[in-house]
């Protein structure tokens, strides 16, 4: 019986959000969950309690993967990109054999198809708005611009209006970006609060922010 799935997929195209939604589902059914992130490790209380493991970004955890499978972890689920994980694949398949383990028998690739027409139709339209301003980038931030920004026009638009011409946008500077409209108004809204707040004098108060932005 699989008890290891991989969700892979084009970046942006909303495998951590599939990934919440089955944690949020898996939950409701009584499942124990554990979520593991860069602080949190595989440890026997999951193997003997029974858990689900779940990762977001198998490239924080790809030494994670045989130990999951080896240790006969109930289920775990792993959110991949289609790069990352034709990187990886071939390594896994020749470590399991010498645990005994097929990779036939145990895994289970499920790869989101339906989005990169999406996907490129908003790599257009940002691209088109980069450009408009002479700002320098990369294609591949592209692509984690478009996910940080949920699908949302809204969002690109903004995003690229606040961008100074000319700018180059970086990787690093892309992965920055607010994640989803809400917390890009957010910022945006305490930006101009600051400012203000500057103008008066007065030293920018956080705890105001929530009243700012209500």
């Amino acid at each position: 019986m699989k008890n290891f799935f991989i969700i892979k997929g084009y970046a942006g195209s909303g495998k951590s959000i599939i990934l919440y939604l089955i944690r949020k589902k898996l939950k409701e059914y009584g499942e124990k969950i554990g979520w593991i992130d860069k602080t949190k490790s595989i440890s026997e209380f999951h193997l003997y309690e029974g858990y689900t493991l779940l990762f977001d970004d198998l490239r924080d955890y790809d030494t994670e993967i045989t130990k999951s499978l080896e240790r006969n972890i109930k289920k775990v689920i792993i959110t991949c990109s289609n790069e990352e994980w034709d990187k990886i694949e071939g390594k896994i398949k020749e470590e399991l054999p010498r645990s005994g383990l097929n990779f036939a028998d145990c895994i289970e690739e499920i790869e989101i198809k339906n989005d990169k027409k999406r996907i490129d139709f908003y790599k257009g339209m940002l691209k088109k708005l980069l450009d408009r301003k002479g700002i320098i980038y990369k294609k591949d931030v592209l692509n984690i611009v478009i996910g940080k920004s949920q699908y949302l026009p809204a969002y690109l638009f903004e995003y690229a209006d606040e961008l100074k011409e000319g700018e180059e946008l970086t990787k690093e500077l892309a992965e920055k970006a607010p994640n989803g409209i809400k917390e890009l108004f957010a910022l945006r809204a305490y930006e101009l609060f600051i400012g203000k707040r500057k103008r008066d004098n007065k030293d920018p108060d956080k705890k105001n922010l929530a009243a700012l932005v209500a």
